[in-house]
């Protein structure tokens, strides 16, 4: 549990400004939260449909010792209600990496506390929350019908090969999801005829998760998974998934990931993804975090297109700044 120190200034609900909360989808939530630095702790609650949230903070300036945290505490109206069935918790603090917070095994409905790192007090807090998708008792039925498609081998009449691990499905339901499977099952495909596809362009734990979303199973979208579960979404035209994945993708927008979202807004054609992200480096990068990025050396080499171009966009107002 966070504890407060001596002598530390205590910060509640009164005394700092409200957090922004965004449903992506029924369940997931996406919450930016700028909190007044000068509190060495901070108690934020916010709701989420039925239930509450705690957020603690606790941390020391430069000149003292103590540790850094960050908790989380939900508080629901009941035992059966669907938002106690919280999935995954990330945070992201000051816009550096994404961390993911891990329930606690001594507390129920308390996840971390944990560690993070850094001298600067916390001003910018952003958390992705998932408690799945709340559902009517029909819904909840058919889901049900569907996750029992899913795994049961009797239902499955064609596999998936990839990398080296195998997938069984159902045509009819893949057909019904997605245009391009239909396509290569009830037309004069390859694939009408055999019932084995071998897919060379993904890898196994995301294409797992993509049958899953086709399934009705709400996929995880940790580790980068919204970039690669996107590339899948496009190609084989699930538009519910690809909406998702650029959603999410809006809001985990860093410096450590922007090329790449570029990159791939660029080679989809997601026109409104590239600009976001784009106008995202010209004005939040100087030109050393640019031309010394880790994936700058990629983009130059596989991208020499877009690369040229950003390097434009970016000397332009590089040049402009320093007038």
């Amino acid at each position: 549990m966070l504890h407060q120190s001596a002598n530390q200034p205590f910060e509640t609900n009164e005394h700092n400004n409200n957090p922004i909360i965004d449903q992506c989808r029924p369940g997931f939530y996406f919450v930016s939260w700028n909190p007044n630095p000068k509190w060495f702790r901070l108690l934020r609650t916010f709701h989420l449909s039925n239930c509450l949230v705690d957020l603690v903070f606790e941390w020391s300036d430069p000149y003292r010792r103590l540790k850094r945290f960050i908790g989380l505490m939900i508080r629901q109206p009941s035992e059966d209600a669907w938002q106690t069935r919280l999935l995954h918790v990330a945070v992201r603090v000051n816009g550096n990496k994404s961390i993911k917070i891990p329930k606690s095994k001594h507390e129920n409905n308390t996840w971390g506390p944990i560690e993070f790192k850094g001298d600067k007090c916390p001003t910018s807090v952003e958390l992705l929350l998932d408690f799945g998708t709340q559902h009517s008792p029909a819904e909840k039925n058919v889901l049900k019908v569907l996750s029992n498609l899913r795994h049961s081998e009797t239902s499955h009449d064609i596999k998936f090969v990839v990398d080296k691990q195998q997938f069984g499905a159902n045509v009819y339901w893949l057909g019904a999801v997605s245009p391009v499977f239909f396509s290569m099952f009830h037309h004069n495909f390859r694939e009408s005829t055999y019932r084995t596809i071998f897919i060379e362009d993904a890898e196994a734990d995301v294409f797992f998760q993509f049958l899953n979303f086709i399934y009705g199973i709400n996929p995880s979208f940790e580790d980068g998974m919204a970039e690669s579960l996107l590339i899948l979404a496009d190609k084989y035209f699930v538009d519910p998934l690809k909406l998702q994945c650029i959603e999410i993708l809006f809001k985990i927008l860093s410096t450590e990931n922007a090329i790449r979202i570029l990159v791939l807004a660029d080679r989809l054609s997601i026109s409104d993804l590239y600009k976001t992200t784009e106008n995202y480096m010209v004005e939040n990068w100087g030109p050393e975090q640019f031309y010394l990025h880790p994936d700058k050396g990629f983009l130059a080499s596989y991208c020499p297109d877009l690369n040229l171009k950003l390097n434009k966009r970016m000397e332009q107002f590089f040049t402009v700044t320093n007038l």
